[in-house]
């Protein structure tokens, strides 16, 4: 296992640490959810103010999203070089790791752009004008 995996390990824990707290905050607090939508987003070159409601809503699988990263960065690390025809352990643990994060941040995106799958978004962010899904009252 290479000092590197292990430092991009780290990395990833730390953030999937603190992602998960601010994500069970927004789920638990509605308070605190209002108050970080309302803040918008720190990187505005990044996420634009329209899509920032979405990202609060997406926290919970972009959490789960980069814990994926945490076993996928030291099997990797741990796999050294391959050898053809001979897939190990550390590939496969690798490979469904992976296959994990993308699942979860394809969750993101639907939750931004379509405000799908419901049942991942916090239930008092579930529906309002800032959701995809959402359509006001007509006469």
């Amino acid at each position: 296992m290479t000092a590197s995996a292990v430092g991009a390990a780290v990395f990833f824990l730390l953030v999937a640490a603190l992602l998960g707290w601010h994500a069970r905050k927004i789920w638990v607090d509605p308070g605190y959810a209002d108050r970080i939508t309302a803040q918008g987003p720190v990187g505005s070159a990044v996420v634009s103010r329209k899509r920032w409601p979405g990202v609060v809503r997406a926290a919970v699988p972009m959490a789960a999203a980069i814990g994926f990263m945490v076993p996928a960065t030291l099997a990797v690390g741990a796999a050294g070089p391959a050898r053809p025809g001979h897939p190990d352990a550390a590939a496969w643990v690798a490979a469904a790791c992976f296959a994990g994060f993308f699942a979860c941040f394809g969750c993101c995106v639907a939750i931004i752009w379509f405000g799908r799958p419901r049942w991942l978004v916090p239930p008092h962010l579930r529906s309002g004008p800032d959701d995809p899904q959402w359509r006001p009252l007509s006469r």
